[in-house]
């Protein structure tokens, strides 16, 4: 039997040179020959041979272990190294330049198959914090769940909160800096809990702790005394670093304020209540009720009617995946339904909004089975095709949408004490200046009363310190400049009343030490306007105004540390203890606070500034739209103009096109300028040019329709909401199923009322031609 070859050797084979003598030749170039059995020289032209070095790049890169083995355990290890090193350093180049080797190609299949199989979120390793460690983790063993779950959760525990904690004691340096938020809630796996958030001086939210209550009662003393005890811990016993305490409207909480009024060493905190969880109550005194004063029955029928249409097209599967396919048919998405439930901020405005989106598509299946086969189902089907319910949706969407735009101003990190008021009373007048809107009385009553449960002297003391309207405190009632004096009697001491208030008859004149114009020039940024005015000697009424501006109105820190806890503990983690949940909500939350690090980036508070400054001047234009469209549903002389079978985006876009000045001035929405209202004056203005301007998907009446009845003469409860049909409707048009009878409908004279224009005649008795007319002088 031959002796082995070496792997060396066996890389050549034997030959003849051109003198017929015996000699090896190198099996891939096929150009190096030796003569005799030396081993070095052979691995020392290996480690020159071109193509024996892509023959290794080939073998590393494929799947073939037992090549890749036997390179690596036969070859000699200088070999090996010199031919690995360029597959490396190719490797990380492709890596460099994007291009995806054949290597990554297929730890990323594996990874693919990991991330699939164990059902995690597609989106669970797509942030920076992943990409640097795969960046690093050539070779990486996943650990174990226990080790997770234990050492490792405990050390990343305690490096997060160290950093928290830093940033707490440079945020929260010196008195009344720290803003606490507290709420109780239930977990998935049953456990009664309450949690602690804190709201530094410059808006900064961190999540604190979350604990669970066990059997004990959640009554009033033992949330406080819990709650005193979490915040010596992250104050280090200093209390006077505490500013304000602010939770949900629940009467435990009203009862906690009192607690924490009472303590010796906590009177000096400032207690809020909720102003997010304020205006859902007045969305539940007006559509809800309330044991004291019930509801109106037009709003509470309406939403009733609107949340059974919701819930039924939700369950109807097919039904909603023809939705889909009509939307899509058109280029459009469908809108989601929603429920409305009385807790969740914003429902019930979604289940409304959505409707009206979605009425032509839902009118365009209205002769579809699954509105047959249940009574739901046909109660269903004639609420899509009943008029007075789609009137009464309109005006049902013009009183909700003041109100949740008010609910997400308030949602913000900065909403503090000294927006509540103004915000109250912008919601007031944008209600009052909704023309024909019916029981406009009861509503702006109920309002009117809910404004002063949600509010106290807290309240009114920083409405009266609001630098931006120094005129504001003439608009003040007696009962609401006593809630203001009486807070201000409370918090400021005895013996500085004097100063205090000389300091702030001068503010409020505007006069005296606030008469610089430097400081006038100052008064459109509050922080800045307090911050100079404590150098002319008005220590007492600047600080309390910086108090105020920094103490937070809302509970939603709390809010997403129950919702941010539930989605870590969902039904499929129900065994996660309330402990072990805390520390990886703590990790999840504080993480994300600390990488937006906003008390560093000034530029974009800027942006996001000027951001919310374009989009109120949007959100106004779009108002103004939304009450001249609803001004022309519900004025008699102007139904016979009334676009009803059309969506939100829709209507409001046709009655720029109906809205004309006696002037001819044309008014159109820049496409450049986010839908900034601007305008023109033609030169001329021809009869055709609403042809192209004005389509309408439902016929205009062959007759002069009722008038609308008086709404201030309707019962507020327990009677029909309308006494007669508010109008005479055509039966809506389905767009992709036009019918003849429709087209020789209109095939005579119309009437006098309805067309000023040339006389009628059959070249223009097309559906489409019809439907894009608009008399010149219908104004």
């Amino acid at each position: 039997m031959p002796p082995s070859k070496s792997p060396a050797a066996r890389q050549f084979h034997e030959s003849t040179d051109d003198e017929n003598k015996p000699c090896y030749c190198c099996s891939w170039c096929m150009a190096f020959t030796l003569v005799g059995q030396s081993v070095k020289r052979r691995v020392k032209h290996l480690i020159s041979c071109t193509p024996f070095h892509e023959h290794v790049k080939r073998v590393f890169r494929s799947d073939d272990e037992g090549a890749r083995m036997e390179l690596l355990h036969m070859l000699p290890e200088d070999l090996v190294r010199a031919c690995r090193e360029p597959v490396l350093a190719e490797e990380e180049l492709d890596e460099e330049r994007g291009a995806p080797a054949a290597r990554s190609a297929r730890i990323e299949l594996k990874f693919a198959k990991a991330v699939f199989r164990s059902g995690m979120p597609l989106s669970s390793f797509d942030n920076d914090s992943w990409k640097d460690f795969f960046r690093d983790a050539a070779q990486f063993k996943p650990p174990p769940r226990a080790r997770l779950a234990g050492e490792l959760l405990d050390k990343v525990y305690e490096e997060v909160k160290k950093e928290v904690n830093e940033v707490i004691e440079t945020q929260g340096a010196g008195n009344y800096t720290l803003n606490f938020i507290s709420d109780e809630s239930d977990a998935m796996n049953k456990d009664r809990i309450t949690n602690l958030s804190l709201n530094t001086s410059d808006g900064q939210s961190f999540h604190i702790t979350t604990v669970a209550t066990g059997s004990s009662d959640h009554s009033a003393r033992l949330l406080f005394d819990g709650l005193l005890a979490r915040i010596r811990e992250v104050t280090k016993g200093n209390l006077k670093r505490w500013n304000s305490l602010c939770t949900d409207t629940c009467a435990t909480q009203r009862r906690v304020h009192e607690l924490v009024s009472q303590h010796p060493e906590t009177q000096h905190v400032f207690t809020v209540l909720c102003d997010a969880h304020g205006l859902q109550l007045l969305i539940k005194d007006l559509c809800h009720g309330s044991k004291s004063d019930g509801f109106i029955t037009y709003y509470k029928k309406t939403l009733t009617e609107a949340n059974l249409m919701s819930g039924f097209l939700r369950a109807a599967n097919k039904l909603h995946a023809l939705l889909v396919e009509r939307a899509g048919e058109d280029s459009r998405k469908l809108r989601a339904f929603a429920l409305a439930v009385i807790t969740r901020w914003g429902t019930q405005f979604s289940v409304v909004d959505a409707l009206i989106e979605n009425k032509q598509l839902l009118q365009s299946v209205s002769g579809q089975f699954a509105f047959f086969n249940s009574e739901t189902g046909q109660k269903v089907l004639n609420l899509i095709t009943n008029e007075d319910f789609w009137l009464r949706l309109e005006h049902l969407h013009s009183l909700l949408l003041p109100i949740h735009n008010a609910q997400i101003a308030s949602e913000s990190d900065r909403s503090t004490v000294a927006m509540v008021i103004p915000r109250w009373k912008d919601l007031r007048s944008d209600i009052n200046d909704i023309s024909e809107l019916p029981y406009k009385d009861e509503v702006l009553r109920r309002l009117d009363r809910r404004l002063i449960k949600q509010t106290s002297g807290i309240h009114w003391a920083a409405y009266a310190l609001n630098a931006q309207a120094p005129e504001s405190y003439k608009a003040m009632a007696t009962h609401e400049w006593q809630l203001a004096e009486q807070f201000f009697e409370t918090t400021i001491p005895s013996h500085l009343h004097d100063r205090f208030f000389t300091q702030f008859s001068e503010f409020r004149g505007r006069k005296g030490r606030f008469s610089s114009a430097f400081l006038q020039k100052r008064a459109h940024n509050p922080d800045s306007f307090w911050d100079y005015a404590q150098q002319y000697d008005a220590s007492e009424l600047c600080e309390l105004a910086l108090r105020l501006l920094s103490t937070p109105a809302n509970s939603v820190p709390s809010e997403r540390s129950f919702s941010s806890f539930n989605f870590i503990q969902n039904s499929f983690r129900t065994r996660l203890s309330t402990h072990r949940t805390d520390l990886l909500l703590y990790i999840y939350v504080n993480s994300r606070a600390l990488d937006a690090q906003p008390w560093l980036e000034a530029q974009k508070r800027e942006r996001l500034k000027r951001r919310r400054e374009i989009n109120l001047a949007e959100g106004h234009a779009r108002k103004k739209l939304r009450l001249e469209l609803l001004e022309s549903l519900t004025t008699p002389t102007a139904q016979a103009l009334a676009p009803w079978n059309i969506t939100t985006d829709e209507a409001i876009e046709r009655h720029l096109a109906l809205v004309t000045a006696p002037e001819h001035v044309q008014s159109y929405l820049n496409d450049d300028d986010d839908n900034t209202l601007q305008g023109h004056v033609p030169q001329s203005l021809s009869t055709n040019y609403f042809q192209s301007s004005f389509t309408s998907s439902t016929p205009l009446l062959p007759s002069t329709p009722p008038p609308l009845p008086s709404f201030s003469q309707m019962s507020t409860q327990g009677e029909s909401a309308l006494l007669s049909p508010l109008r005479v409707l055509p039966q809506p048009v389905d767009r992709r199923y036009q019918s003849q009878q429709f087209k020789q409908s209109y095939s005579s004279q119309p009437e006098s009322w309805l067309y000023g224009g040339p006389s009628y005649t059959q070249q223009n008795t097309d559906l489409d031609d019809f439907e894009n007319y608009r008399p010149a002088n219908i104004m």
